[in-house]
């Protein structure tokens, strides 16, 4: 929408900044700013109010002062809350003196217009689809079918009416598949690769059809299977509150060879690390909790029994190689060793690494990682700082086995009723 100049006053050191703040799609856009004499950082906000006549701004600052001329302004720091930007560029003649035009030239005018328009469109369902698929998703989860039936026509057009309950725990995965996809689409294919594995295996024709559908039917049933949905919901919905932050990791993945180099002096200038962090953690430990069900659904298809495990595909961390007695052994395994039998399925295997750091996940997870908004980097207590927007791009890809768990969960509840045909 275009650029905001305002002269602030440094609270540390008094000296007078310009900031020039990308117009972004919120009313209130958080942001930060970095002095460039004392290194200090403030935090503010860009409040956008539309209105008849037009689109009119506030600027918002927790410390400092707003002033009211340019004159003695002796640096200008250019930020945008939600593009990574190059923030010492004083002015449009600079390279990066506009966030979205340095990224256009990067990417390309495809690349850059596909991420804005995924972009736009996924705001679009948030503004207007998302409160009635939240409501959708609790009478699912409550197994409120009256209302679940009543209320499914109003997200999906000429929708006959629900009979078979396999149906109903289609149709509401159909439509998180086709909500969040459209930020998905941005990266890989990772998630329809690994859709295609996986349906693969629930196939009427294999020889131990049976047991697998016998192992969907008692799993689909218990109260650790129902509360991992109501985890995976949970995850979408945090990503979806995390749009803005998770949307710039898209944009930085979607850079062509040749190009990485570019982003390498990039900041971002807003700080959802603490949500993001949370976010991360939730999602390496209910994806990898929700390996029980992959493992299971494997061992059921080639060998007739969740619980008949082979020799390990690889020697596992901390521990005798000896065959698993069954899948209640698995479940108790340390991430890394549950993250060893993907070696089973080959694109889960090939793409898991991209989504999960394990040694990451431990630092996050004890609280020594901090986001230092000086430099941008995250400060770890016994590894090299780690640049923000690295983090930024790993939890944007941890999309793809989030919606995988979510579909896994679904294919398990179809298979659980007797004559599901989908």
């Amino acid at each position: 929408m275009g650029v905001v100049r305002c002269p602030v006053e440094c609270p540390g050191c008094k000296g007078k900044i310009t900031l020039r703040l990308g117009v972004g799609m919120d009313a209130r856009q958080p942001f930060f700013y970095v002095c460039g004499d004392c290194k200090a950082a403030t935090k503010g906000a860009l409040l956008l109010d539309s209105t008849k006549e037009g689109p009119t701004t506030e600027v918002e600052l927790e410390a400092g002062h707003i002033l009211d001329s340019f004159d003695g302004c002796t640096q200008t720091i250019h930020l945008n809350p939600e593009i990574p930007s190059v923030a010492d560029a004083p002015d449009f003649s600079h390279p990066g003196g506009s966030a979205f035009i340095f990224h256009f030239q990067n990417l390309g005018p495809e690349r850059m217009q596909f991420w804005e328009h995924q972009v736009q469109e996924f705001e679009h369902f948030v503004r207007n689809g998302w409160p009635a698929l939240k409501r959708l998703t609790a009478y699912y989860l409550n197994s409120d079918w009256p209302r679940f039936d009543k209320a499914v026509p109003e997200l999906v057009e000429g929708m006959p009416e629900i009979k078979e309950q396999w149906r109903r725990e289609d149709v509401i995965h159909q439509l998180y598949d086709h909500a969040f996809l459209v930020l998905l689409a941005l990266g890989p294919p990772h998630y329809p690769e690994m859709k295609l594995e996986w349906n693969a295996l629930w196939d009427s024709t294999r020889p131990n059809w049976r047991a697998m559908t016998a192992f969907a039917a008692r799993e689909a049933g218990t109260g650790g299977f129902h509360q991992l949905q109501r985890d995976v919901f949970h995850l979408l919905e945090q990503f979806t509150d995390l749009r803005r932050t998770l949307a710039a990791g898209f944009l930085l993945d979607m850079y062509p060879p040749g190009k990485e180099k570019e982003r390498d002096g990039l900041r971002m200038f807003r700080d959802d690390f603490p949500m993001l962090r949370d976010f991360y953690i939730q999602a390496f430990e209910k994806c990898h909790r929700g390996l029980r069900y992959v493992i299971g659904a494997v061992n059921a298809e080639a060998r007739g029994n969740e619980n008949a495990f082979p020799a390990w595909p690889s020697k596992p961390f901390s521990r005798p190689d000896k065959v698993l007695k069954n899948l209640d052994e698995f479940e108790k395994l340390v991430n890394a060793n549950k993250r060893l039998w993907l070696k089973t399925l080959p694109k889960w295997d090939n793409v898991w690494d991209e989504f999960f750091d394990r040694s990451f996940r431990n630092d996050i997870g004890h609280a020594s990682v901090r986001h230092q908004l000086s430099d941008g980097v995250l400060v770890r207590d016994d590894d090299p700082p780690q640049p923000y927007l690295d983090f930024v791009r790993r939890a944007a890809r941890v999309g793809n086995p989030i919606l995988m768990l979510l579909n896994v969960l679904k294919i398990l509840c179809i298979y659980a009723n007797p004559g599901a045909t989908p």
